[in-house]
């Protein structure tokens, strides 16, 4: 498994752990470049951390932050990212639980009904890398370099969240500095792109898209993002038919800068 992606993830698991009885804590990965990979790819060459897109169900987690800096972040086509958390479980041992005792050794994990179980936030984010090139070779003047693909949620991918979810994409790209304000020449403005090709699912709940400076973000004609309202069923009472009907969440997508631009194809959604 070293060799595939759940190498990565059976590395994280052995080191990091944030079960929580309501919501698990946040996990943040800043990277060169981050892969999403659909079932367990192989992993990627070296800095970039490569995790099977089964890594973001059923771990103790209420929010993902993945950040990659340099090489970019890549949901693969046809992966599915499904962001559900497993917290503690009540149990009659925790009455007993002496102050400081270990709670994880009184107590199980699974997963809460999910009329009351807390949504799992993520959040992607891409920003170009500080040079184009390395070793860095500065050109005579700051003439933008085409675009580059620093951000990518493929065809057919879907991140499915749990009701309530919020889920942000980013993406940032290099702004150009004479040489007058750098110790090393002139560097090159270069635009980062975040294209959409998948599927964002967050029901009654939030996804922002952000296109920061020098940044463009596209919207394929497959794309989707959903935040339609959703009726959860209480599971806890089995004779009834009863749950809550939650109303549409929000879907924002903007520029944050005057140099950013939204791209939207025809049947994007």
């Amino acid at each position: 498994a070293a060799a595939t992606a759940s190498g990565p993830a059976a590395a994280l698991d052995a080191t990091v752990s944030a079960y929580g009885f309501s919501s698990g804590g946040k996990l943040s990965i800043q990277a060169p470049s981050i892969q999403i990979v659909a079932g367990d790819g192989p992993r990627a060459a070296g800095g970039t951390i490569s995790l099977p897109d089964s890594y973001f169900a059923g771990r103790g987690f209420g929010e993902y932050d993945l950040s990659a800096v340099a090489g970019g972040l890549t949901v693969a086509p046809d992966a599915r990212v499904v962001l559900q958390q497993r917290n503690y479980l009540p149990d009659a041992a925790l009455r007993g639980l002496q102050t400081g005792a270990d709670v994880s050794k009184a107590t199980g994990v699974g997963y809460l009904p999910e009329i009351i179980r807390a949504p799992v936030n993520l959040q992607l984010s891409a920003t170009s890398a500080p040079l184009p090139t390395t070793p860095y070779s500065p050109p005579p003047d700051t003439t933008p370099l085409p675009p580059q693909m620093a951000l990518q949620i493929g065809a057919g991918a879907v991140i499915q969240a749990d009701p309530g979810a919020a889920i942000g994409v980013a993406v940032t790209g290099r702004v150009p500095i004479p040489s007058i304000d750098s110790q090393i020449g002139n560097i090159a403005g270069q635009n980062a792109v975040a294209d959409i090709e998948g599927t964002i699912a967050a029901p009654a709940g939030s996804i922002v898209v952000t296109g920061g400076a020098d940044a463009q973000i596209w919207l394929g004609a497959q794309s989707r993002l959903d935040a339609s309202g959703v009726a959860v069923a209480d599971t806890r009472q089995a004779a009834l038919n009863i749950g809550t009907v939650l109303a549409g969440g929000t879907v924002t997508i903007h520029g944050a800068d005057a140099s950013s631009a939204i791209v939207a194809l025809k049947g994007s959604q």
